[in-house]
């Protein structure tokens, strides 16, 4: 079993010389039609067989036979295009001895071991796609499976460093082919902990990240802090990767955010947000609210003096656990006769007796103003005399 472009097949020799038809039934089939022969045989060549185009019977006796060819030919297809020799990369020994801040030897080592294992990987790729483009078709899949096998192959060989679990390979794989040399250096390399910035060093560096006049990129940054080190006789920073890993600390960054992101964004990433807990028990918190309602009529407008459609309000009372309406009151506007009307035919229709959670505590929602404060005492005093429990959106929990 082989693939003829993007198609299963099975070769001449498998069929009649396996034993599983003979040579004049063969003839037949091709003749007949009952087959599709895809490539005749001669000058060197096979013949091949769809695989598909077989007849029910014909198929079920060739998988008796060749138990294992379809696992046996994607492992060939794989193996074709893998090469277990690594070269030698020039370009990435300049590359690593000459990286900023400085890398030891057996690191370096390393890293070019990898460098080069990636560049049989790519080879591999393309090597695979070239040949599946032939066919007028591409299998992703199987590319990045012999791919794998490649790295795997190579672990075996060389032992390189490069990740085992198959999704950070291919994250880093990836990396490597768009950014170069740099995705294999570990990133511990000149941060923090590597490279040390002192209390004068890093004040100079947040005096700079915080300036709105000029407002310097990464590069500038690093550029213009060097110079100025050197000029106040401190300790200049030798890779941007140290800076970079100082200034995003978290215990450093909340002294520039806002100043370079602004007040809304430093509130949203700082400020402590609050969560509200909604009652687990009915009867605990009634809550209300005010709409318009789909009920149109006809009415004399005095001021434009003609006749006009005009809708008119709902104000709604419902238990904050179960979501159950409780209450209503139409009218227009949302204004203290029908917040009173709503929750006067709460209280007449159910006839409940709450349980309230914890003391009378009111909650209120800037800005207030006198009369509204006034308005909401006296529902809570109604509140109390029918022991039930209120929030005019603002939660009045007893």
């Amino acid at each position: 079993m082989e693939m003829y472009g993007n198609t299963l097949c099975v070769s001449f020799t498998e069929l009649v010389r396996g034993g599983i038809i003979s040579k004049p039934t063969y003839d037949k089939y091709v003749r007949e039609g009952k087959i599709t022969l895809l490539q005749r045989g001669g000058n060197g060549r096979e013949a091949l067989i769809a695989y598909r185009s077989m007849p029910e019977r014909l198929r079920a006796a060739y998988d008796d036979t060749f138990k294992n060819a379809y696992e046996e030919m994607k492992q060939r297809e794989q193996e074709k295009y893998i090469n277990t020799q690594i070269r030698f990369d020039a370009e990435a020994v300049r590359f690593f001895k000459e990286f900023e801040p400085r890398i030891e030897p057996a690191r370096q080592l390393e890293y070019i071991l990898n460098a080069q294992v990636m560049n049989e990987m790519v080879r591999t790729e393309k090597a695979r796609s070239v040949e599946h483009a032939k066919g007028g078709f591409a299998r992703r899949a199987e590319t990045w499976s012999s791919v794998q096998i490649c790295c795997e192959r190579l672990r075996e060989i060389t032992g390189h460093t490069l990740p085992k679990n198959p999704a950070r390979l291919r994250e880093k794989f990836n990396a490597y082919k768009r950014e170069g040399y740099v995705v294999l250096v570990s990133g511990n390399l000149g941060n923090s902990a590597a490279r040390r910035i002192g209390k004068a060093e890093g004040a100079l560096l947040l005096k700079l990240r915080r300036s709105k006049f000029p407002v310097y990129t990464d590069m500038q940054l690093f550029d213009e802090y060097n110079r100025q080190a050197v000029l106040r006789g401190l300790k200049t920073i030798k890779s941007p990767t140290t800076m970079h890993s100082y200034l995003n600390d978290p215990a450093v960054m909340v002294w520039w955010f806002s100043a370079v992101h602004g007040e809304r964004e430093f509130k949203n990433k700082y400020m402590p947000t609050f969560d509200t807990v909604m009652p687990s028990m009915p009867n605990s918190l009634w809550y209300s609210d005010g709409t318009k309602i789909n009920l149109y009529y006809r009415a004399y407008d005095d001021r434009q003096k003609r006749w006009v459609a005009r809708t008119t309000d709902v104000y709604e009372v419902m238990d904050a656990c179960t979501e159950l309406f409780l209450g209503y009151f139409i009218g227009d506007g949302e204004n203290f006769y029908n917040q009173y009307m709503a929750y006067r035919m709460a209280l007449q229709t159910w006839k409940v007796k709450p349980n309230p959670p914890s003391p009378c505590t009111v909650h209120l929602r800037p800005p207030i103003s006198f009369n509204w404060i006034h308005r909401e005492c006296f529902l809570i005093h109604i509140g109390r005399r029918s022991r039930v429990s209120f929030n005019y959106e603002c939660s009045i929990v007893l």
